[in-house]
Formats: structure tokens, sequence, C-alpha cells
């Protein structure tokens, strides 16, 4: 037995999901960057859209807010402009997980809290994020079965059939 202490874990009522979540990766991450082509102004206006058009239709079907968890790196400026339907927030990661119904994540270590509580996740795909993103999510997808969806491919999503999935 480990004693690793886990300081997110404890006075976390389980029963609050308030909230659609998404952790941001950080499309302009200098990891990202670094691997792939620099993202253009053209590419960058894309993947927001796509982005926008997905959390719209989720907050439509499950009627619940959708708040962003930002990388610590993302510029929150860029964010707000291309975003700015939703609410969002830089440090309140874990706090966002432990209220959320459904999470939403590209790329990203803060998903395990929420594989702890037991949330129902969603892997998102983008081409626009690169191929290194889509690597490290695939990573995810072969070791713990996430439900992947395609941001830039029209999705019509069957709530009673979503939520079937999601639970198993």
């Amino acid at each position: 037995q480990t004693n690793i202490k886990r300081p997110f874990l404890k006075n976390i009522k389980r029963e609050k999901n308030k909230y659609i979540t998404f952790i941001d990766s950080n499309i302009l991450h200098p990891d990202y960057i670094k691997r792939e082509q620099k993202i253009n102004e053209k590419l960058l206006k894309n993947y927001f859209f796509f982005l926008n058009n997905y959390f719209i239709n989720m907050q439509k079907i499950f009627n619940k807010e959708v708040i962003i968890c930002l990388h610590p790196s993302s510029n929150i400026k860029l964010y707000k402009k291309e975003l700015n339907r939703f609410k969002m927030y830089k440090y309140q990661t874990e706090k966002y997980i432990s209220n959320s119904y459904i999470l939403l994540f590209h790329d990203s270590s803060s998903i395990f809290s929420g594989i702890l509580l037991k949330k129902k996740i969603i892997n998102l795909k983008s081409k626009i994020m690169g191929s290194h993103a889509n690597r490290r999510a695939e990573f995810y997808m072969k070791k713990i079965k996430f439900i992947r969806h395609d941001i830039e491919k029209k999705l019509l999503i069957n709530k009673k059939r979503l939520i079937i999935n999601l639970n198993n």
C-alpha cells in the first residue's frame, strides 16, 4: 500500500455534476510548436471555431454550462477573444474537475484526477492540434478507452447513447 497524498481528493462531494469542463492543453504550447509546424492565424481561427461549435452543441444537449480550465501557459486574452461565450479560469482545474458532469480534453495529465473521481470523459481530436498531441491522446485511448470526438467533423450526438457509452 502506498502513502501517496492526494489533497485534491479530500472533502470532494462527488455528487456535484454541475459543469462540462474543458481541460485546455494550450494549442500554442511551446512543446507542440517545437514538434509540429507553427500554427498560422487561419488554423488557429479554425481550431477555435470548431471548439466553439462543439462546446455550444454539448451545452445544448446536456443543459450544462461549459467551463474552460486554461493551461497555465495559455494566453487568456486570446481564448477570451475566441471563446467569449464561456467562462474560463486558470489554476482552478481541480475544483472544476470535481464539480463536473463531463470532462473534455485533448492531452492533459490533469485528466487523471477525473479518472480517480470516475468522471465521464471525452477525448477531443483535432488535426490542427498536430500529430504529437494526437499521438499522446492515442496513448490515453489505448490505456483507458475514452470516448473520442473529432471536433472538426459534424457530430450528431444522441444524448442517451452517449451517456450509456460514457458510463461504460
